[in-house]
């Protein structure tokens, strides 16, 4: 699924990165008082940087049970800084996950080829609502996004499944 979004976004966007939490802080030596800074405020499954530096999530979902769970999250998918939300789901939800998901959020869909056993790409089922408060982010931020990206790649590279 991930590798669907990546293709999905990959031609409009400066960086795609998986798995992008609060924890991924740096701390503001420029700040006074010198603060933590947080690229956002939960854990993000898929974080997209657009060529305008905005940003945009995707919350990835593969079972209607794992898609209830999320709406009892606190963060609720809110941050000041993300500008678009999307959930993306596997075809065979669609019927049911169109009746939970709040008409702010867009629509993802992954799309099975005709072997009906592979998905071959992602089509958008509807857009979501823009987030108007959110601005581009900075080079600082976008240098933090950068360096996940890259500590995410060489991560994957040195796992015994890679060398």
């Amino acid at each position: 699924m991930e590798t669907l979004i990546y293709t999905y976004f990959e031609s409009g966007s400066l960086v795609i990165v998986p798995r992008v939490t609060k924890n991924n802080a740096w701390l503001d030596t420029e700040s006074d008082p010198i603060t933590w800074k947080n690229v956002v405020n939960h854990e993000c499954d898929m974080l997209i940087v657009s060529k305008k530096c905005y940003l945009t999530e995707v919350e990835i979902k593969i079972s209607l049970s794992d898609l209830k769970a999320d709406f009892k999250k606190k963060h609720q998918h809110k941050d000041e800084n993300i500008k678009n939300f999307y959930y993306a789901f596997p075809e065979e939800m669609k019927e049911k996950a169109l009746e939970l998901i709040p008409k702010e959020c867009g629509i993802l869909i992954a799309v099975k080829k005709e072997d009906g056993i592979q998905y071959r790409e992602i089509e958008c089922y509807r857009k979501p609502k823009i987030n108007k408060e959110a601005k581009p982010i900075n080079d600082i931020v976008l240098s933090r996004i950068y360096r996940l990206g890259y500590l995410r790649y060489w991560n994957y590279r040195m796992s015994g499944e890679n060398k």
